[in-house]
């Protein structure tokens, strides 16, 4: 009978999609062991395989269930003996009786049994302070053998850009196109600034390596311009927020994904423009001296619509569930006010970002 553990065992094992080779039978595979020390391997009370562990503390001992009597597959779990420079990884099935460590080792069990069918690997981390143990049916990913990023380069660029649920976050450079113009109108001095730092979350859902759907938020910081006349000074702000829906397209090349993206997005902005008349006095044409006393406004414009948008950018994967990207996108800015004033939004802004990807459900 199957044990009622076992689905999750099996469920933890098929997760990553890296391979290092092909597996033909029952391994296990011992990394993090004393260089040059002694390997052992035991099924339950008898010892059935010895290695030496490489220079980068690595060992590979073959199980052969089959060639040890009629099983084909087993429920195992599994123990590490530390015994100074020498480590032994001990298999035992539920209800059987394991090899006993000797006098001058130490016994450590791992949590969990687990499934050996004809293509498992085992991969065991035997460091004297925390072993682990890690399970594949099949080939097993590169980053659980610890290899350096530079020995693996060429199979990273052989990895599938991943599928499923990635969440994304970032920040750049947000720029408004239309606000210094639509501001300044005819005053004589006048500037803005309005490319200003913002951050961006969102999630994609890449039903395909090559097709997937995206939502994201972004906020940017304010965008501002001043102006002054003879009598007259302004400032004004607006901040926007931004949601974007969006189908993506993408050309995967091993871990590195290039994509487009079209959608529409809904905007939220709030301008805000404070502006100063100046007291000024004049002479009327019988000579009389008039005076005008000036004053301080204050103008608020709150605007919201949807508009289409459009974009893309570049994944590129370190690892099956972490990348990295960097992106353009030019989201039109368009609506009437919120609070039924005259005034409304009609810009664009235009970001280009970079950010972390984070695979939390796929392959």
């Amino acid at each position: 009978m199957m044990a009622p553990w076992r689905p999750l065992a099996l469920a933890a094992a098929l997760n990553m999609t890296v391979v290092v080779g092909i597996t033909t039978a029952q391994t296990v595979m011992v990394t993090k062991a004393p260089r040059g020390g002694t390997i052992e391997l035991a099924l339950n009370a008898n010892a059935i395989g010895t290695a030496t562990a490489d220079a980068t503390g690595k060992a590979t001992l073959p199980v052969n269930l089959s060639a040890r009597g009629t099983r084909t597959e087993a429920d195992v779990q599994v123990f590490v003996d530390v015994c100074g420079n020498t480590r032994r990884v001990v298999l035992v099935e539920p209800g059987l009786q394991a090899q006993p460590p000797t006098v001058d080792c130490s016994r450590r069990e791992l949590p969990g049994v687990f499934l050996m069918r004809s293509v498992t690997t085992l991969v065991v981390e035997v460091a004297a302070s925390a072993p682990a143990v890690w399970v594949r049916q099949g080939p097993v990913p590169i980053e659980w053998l610890g290899e350096e990023s530079s020995s693996i380069s060429s199979k990273q660029l052989h990895r599938p850009s991943p599928t499923g649920l990635i969440l994304s976050g970032g920040g750049g450079m947000g720029s408004l196109g239309n606000v210094t113009t639509n501001e300044c109108g005819g005053v004589a001095t006048c500037s803005g600034k309005t490319s200003q730092l913002g951050y961006v979350g969102g999630a994609t859902i890449w039903l395909t390596s090559f097709l997937g759907v995206e939502g994201s938020y972004a906020k940017s910081a304010n965008a501002t311009v001043t102006g002054s006349d003879a009598y007259l000074h302004f400032a004004n702000t607006t901040s926007t927020n931004l949601v974007t829906a969006a189908a993506k397209v993408g050309i995967p090349l091993g871990a590195v994904r290039f994509y487009a993206k079209a959608g529409a997005d809904r905007h939220q902005s709030t301008s805000t423009t404070t502006q100063t008349i100046d007291d000024r006095s004049y002479v009327t044409a019988d000579g009389a001296t008039q005076s005008v006393t000036g004053g301080t406004q204050k103008f608020v414009l709150r605007t919201a619509g949807w508009a289409l948008s459009f974009g893309g950018g570049m994944e590129v994967w370190l690892g099956s569930r972490v990348g990295l990207y960097v992106e353009g996108e030019q989201a039109k800015l368009k609506g009437p006010s919120r609070d039924g004033d005259p005034g409304k939004m009609n810009d664009q802004m235009t970001s280009i970002r970079i950010g972390l990807l984070l695979r939390l459900i796929g392959r």
